[in-house]
């Protein structure tokens, strides 16, 4: 159900640089032969949460010196950034500089998924950019756990055509997975530009896309074992968030969209349930998910005697989540991964009575002594039954019975939705859980006698 969506250049990015502990915006300009300029930029990454804490980088600036080149006015503030200039002078057809950046703490849930080149930014491009270099990443295999190292000669990231014009180089085109966890170190080298020894760049980053969840809800009815689902029964929601994309999720969260929601109860609040992890050591529950794990969140909602009549709730909720650098993704409940297609619970309609018949004395009686009897009818079914009426069939030999005289005996919450305008021998309007009682003689007979003797 999640769509990946294509990454905004200026977001969600580790910027290659020194110290990135030092917030504040920093550049490294080195002048190389014929003055171009070699720009090392970067800005402030996003705010990570406290116990998710981006990795520290730190630069290794290493000129590949041969016969003949030459470096100067290299200088280094204290805390380690780059702070001056630096001048190059490559030789014709000799490998350039090799810059390594070493990351101090890698992390399996800080994932990226590959470079982006920004090209210098003078106002003449194809004539000096970088366009082709090596590069050797150290990871942590995500699947083997195993130290890695991923090399690519020669990438080619093409002719640079604006300074708006960033270059990206995902890690799968260049031979590994899509998405590469605990990197320890990212070294380029052999750096070439479009067929001279210039190779002027403003910035390497590493990028990473945007986390992918998915949300699977179902319902569950609960009718307390007598197959009918009456006013006070609950539903049971169920709902699954899957971890569909190849980044770790953190918090993961389910929230109900009262605005879609159609039962007329209270809407139902999700909770955590079981599954996940609590990967960063956050506070909380374990509701971290790992690629492909799941975490299941739960909720009840009571039935109104409303949601009867209508027959159906259909409601829809929402899944959200964040990556290692708070990239946020969220995904509506469907009845599938595939899908974002809400959830609709039937109630269907089930008209049940059930009736009593007492007589006010169960002794003999005499010829033209008179039996009282005395019905009670329930509405034991979900929805209101028009019409209540009673017909007595007995082995009497005298005229039956004729139930009359219908009065309310229970009246269940809610109050006043059994209605009868008159009394005739018919109830108007039995709701459910209510009761009437109706009334009924009969004259006992010669022949009731002789033959109950």
């Amino acid at each position: 159900m999640a769509v990946r969506r294509i990454l905004n250049a200026k977001r969600q990015r580790k910027v290659l640089k020194g110290a990135t502990t030092n917030r504040r915006a920093a550049c490294f300009a080195a002048s190389v032969y014929w003055l171009t300029l070699i720009f090392l930029c970067w800005a402030a990454e996003p705010v990570q949460a406290a116990n998710r804490v981006a990795d520290t980088v730190t630069e290794n600036f290493v000129p590949i010196l041969h016969p003949g080149a030459c470096i100067a006015n290299v200088a280094v503030a204290s805390d380690g950034d780059i702070t001056g200039t630096a001048g190059y002078c490559p030789v014709p057809g000799q490998p350039t500089h090799e810059i390594t950046f070493n990351f101090a703490s890698p992390n399996v849930d800080e994932f990226y998924h590959g470079i982006v080149v920004w090209s210098n930014s003078g106002g003449v491009y194809t004539d000096d950019e970088l366009r082709i270099f090596d590069v050797e990443i150290d990871y942590t295999d995500p699947v083997s756990g195993t130290p890695t190292t991923l090399v690519a000669n020669d990438v080619d990231i093409g002719d640079t055509l604006s300074a708006t014009d960033p270059k990206f180089v995902t890690f799968a085109s260049l031979g590994g997975p899509a998405a590469l966890p605990a990197i320890t170190a990212f070294r380029i080298s052999n750096l070439r530009g479009n067929g001279t020894t210039e190779n002027a760049f403003r910035e390497f980053q590493l990028f990473s896309n945007p986390p992918e969840i998915s949300l699977l809800k179902s319902s569950a009815p609960n009718d307390g074992g007598d197959g009918i689902i009456h006013a006070g029964d609950t539903i049971t929601y169920t709902y699954v968030v899957t971890n569909t994309g190849d980044v770790t999720v953190f918090n993961a969260s389910v929230t109900e969209n009262g605005g879609s929601f159609t039962g007329t109860g209270t809407t139902p609040v999700p909770a955590y349930n079981s599954g996940g992890n609590n990967y960063d050591s956050g506070a909380g529950t374990a509701t971290d998910i790992r690629i492909g794990e799941t975490v299941t969140f739960t909720a009840d909602y009571t039935v109104t005697q409303a949601d009867i009549l209508t027959g159906t709730i259909s409601n829809q909720a929402t899944a959200n989540g964040v990556d290692f650098h708070n990239e946020a993704d969220t995904d509506l409940s469907g009845t599938s991964n595939a899908n974002d297609t809400a959830t609709i619970t039937t109630i269907p309609p089930a008209p049940a009575l059930s009736i009593t018949k007492v007589a006010d004395d169960d002794t003999l009686r005499g010829v033209n002594e008179t039996i009282i009897y005395t019905y009670t009818v329930t509405n034991t079914g979900n929805v209101p039954i028009a019409g209540v009426t009673i017909s007595d069939v007995h082995n009497g030999s005298g005229p039956p019975p004729a139930p009359t005289g219908e009065t309310l005996s229970s009246d269940v919450n809610p109050l006043g939705d059994s209605i009868d305008a008159a009394i005739n021998a018919s109830w108007d309007t039995l709701a459910p859980g209510d009761s009437v009682e109706f009334t009924g003689t009969y004259l006992v007979t010669q022949q009731d006698v002789d033959t109950l003797q």
